[in-house]
């Protein structure tokens, strides 16, 4: 019987090294994988550089403090980066993000059998011209401008809402080719609205 006794207590030893070895395992691998997401992650940033970066200021969802409209060109390259569109209210909340890879700048005219410099010379110029004066429009819908269900994402009343107020200013932006979107800030939904879908 004494040996019997004598054999439990090294048995419960044995095994408690055997879990303290498997939780040694667990936490070296544990950091071995925390370390590589890691690198990983940090490779990636140091790839995806900031290449251009432009910004204004303009009246938008407020009739007298200006927004803050800013666009970035996120990658590795021209041709192989993502554009990030954000506009900033005067309490530097977003209100308002949209992202899209840039070759979407390209035209139809450009997109084919052209080199790359051209087409990275057009992605630059695209870049430059976003903020032009003449994609801003006051107001931002026309008085004789129709609501049409097929280029447009909101409600009618939404649409008669800022069409209603002169002093709206909408945006346009080209999302695709010549393919673009016409936004504004809807003051009764609290939120930027794409008015208008199309070319």
């Amino acid at each position: 019987m004494n040996g019997g006794v004598g054999i439990k207590p090294l048995k419960m030893i044995s095994n408690l090294c055997t879990m303290k070895n498997k939780f040694k395992v667990c936490c070296l691998l544990f950091c071995f994988l925390v370390i590589h997401f890691y690198s990983i992650g940090r490779d990636k940033n140091e790839k995806e550089t900031i290449l251009l970066h432009y910004s204004t200021k303009q009246v938008f969802s407020d009739d007298i403090m200006p927004d803050s409209f800013s666009i970035k060109l996120v990658g590795s390259t021209l041709l192989k980066a993502t554009v990030y569109f954000q506009i900033f209210n005067h309490q530097q909340k977003i209100i308002y993000r949209d992202s899209f890879p840039s070759i979407y700048l390209l035209d139809y005219t450009i997109e084919n059998d052209n080199p790359l410099t051209k087409k990275e010379s057009y992605i630059k110029k695209r870049m430059k011209e976003f903020f032009s004066k003449q994609n801003f429009r006051l107001p931002a819908i026309g008085k004789n401008e129709k609501f049409d269900t097929d280029y447009t994402q909101i409600l009618k009343s939404t649409w008669n809402e800022i069409q209603a107020d002169p002093k709206r200013n909408g945006f346009y932006y080209y999302t695709d080719g010549e393919n673009g979107k016409t936004i504004a800030f809807s003051k009764k939904l609290k939120k930027v609205v794409v008015y208008r879908a199309c070319c």
